[in-house]
């Protein structure tokens, strides 16, 4: 009879996590202690030992660890004292932090007494049920926003178009232009005389205008006719986004970000429906309830009746030539149609383009 010899396992390689929200040794002294007992007991080797800064409850050093295993694959586990030791965020930030070390073969181990079975379960079901309410919550107010016209649905203005600003009233109270640098300017809505200037590094730290009607309108006439002229480029002479590109470098017109035309370029222009006067949001959805990826939730397209459309009519034919609009509309409806999973083109989503 050959018996088989059975190798021993050999020793989990673990990174000891500290974390505290001051500078007390004595804490750190205690979580040592915790972590070096459960250590002894299951017979792991520790090879590093991280001190988290516990009072902004960052989690970046996490994400370098991330990076540490695939590159040099010299730890199997990190063993924290308990959860709260592991992230600030709560059970949300717990459960993706886990998500993501599992994910690349990390073992997330407490020296506390672990939550597990029933008590873990509803935990997770717990954390999972706030979140989904907060993002419902969170998603009904944006999408109140836009009805209302108190939000845009675009973070960043495209090329040409500028931000009008009005009171509840209906009355103009100023313009917001991009400076083309990465700030703004803030215009009188008459005179287009400038203001303020935000530059870069202040242009999220200007004005308070949540309580103010927004809504896009045509910006410096330049870049309006730049703008008007790749429609009339592509669905006026037939001209192909590549050769549109060609002819602009050679006619030596500057671009907007100051870099030379490409095809994909003007494929950004014509695609954008701003320019029809449509905004376009909630194409795609990530909840952060979806707690199944390792790092970030998965990023789902949304049906076409969930689509939230804004209309811009002060954009009017600014960008577009009126002949050419329902050529544009097709055109673009074609490519909404492609990003959202359909084949044909519905007339409701023509119809939306066309009003």
């Amino acid at each position: 009879m050959i018996s088989a010899r059975i190798r021993p396992r050999p020793p989990l390689r673990f990174i000891a996590l500290l974390r505290t929200a001051t500078s007390d040794s004595a804490a750190l002294a205690k979580q040592r202690s915790a972590i070096a007992g459960l250590a002894q007991r299951e017979g792991f080797v520790c090879v590093d030992e991280i001190v988290l800064d516990g009072l902004s409850g960052t989690d970046k050093p996490l994400l370098h660890l991330l990076k540490r295993k695939a590159t040099y694959d010299d730890f199997d586990a990190v063993v924290a004292a308990d959860p709260s030791r592991l992230t600030r965020k709560g059970w949300i930030g717990f459960e993706h932090i886990r998500a993501s070390f599992d994910a690349r073969g990390i073992v997330v181990r407490f020296a506390s007494d672990e939550p597990s079975g029933l008590i873990d379960a509803i935990r997770r079901a717990s954390a999972a049920s706030w979140s989904h309410e907060h993002s419902v919550a969170t998603r009904s107010g944006i999408m109140d926003g836009l009805r209302g016209s108190t939000v845009v649905h675009a973070s960043r203005t495209p090329v040409g178009v500028d931000r009008l600003y009005r009171d509840n009233d209906g009355r103009a109270l100023y313009r917001a232009s991009s400076d083309g640098r990465g700030g703004f300017l803030v215009l009188d809505p008459k005179t287009e005389a400038i203001w303020m200037h935000f530059p870069a590094c202040k242009a999220r730290t200007g004005l308070r205008w949540r309580s103010l009607r927004a809504s896009f309108v045509p910006g410096e006439r330049q870049k309006v006719e730049l703008v008007r002229r790749l429609f009339v480029e592509r669905f006026q002479y037939n001209r192909s986004p590549d050769g549109i590109s060609r002819l602009l470098n050679s006619t030596h017109v500057a671009a907007p970000n100051h870099l030379p035309w490409t095809r994909h370029m003007v494929q950004q222009f014509l695609a954008n429906t701003v320019y029809l006067g449509v905004g376009i949001t909630h194409r795609t959805s990530r909840q952060p309830y979806m707690l199944t990826t390792p790092v970030r939730p998965i990023r789902r397209r949304t049906p076409a009746n969930e689509w939230i459309v804004v209309k811009y009519r002060d954009i009017g034919d600014a960008f577009v030539p009126a002949e050419l609009r329902h050529r544009v509309a097709e055109w673009q409806a074609k490519r909404l149609s492609r990003a959202s999973g359909d084949a044909v083109v519905t007339p409701e989503l023509l119809k939306i383009l066309m009003e």
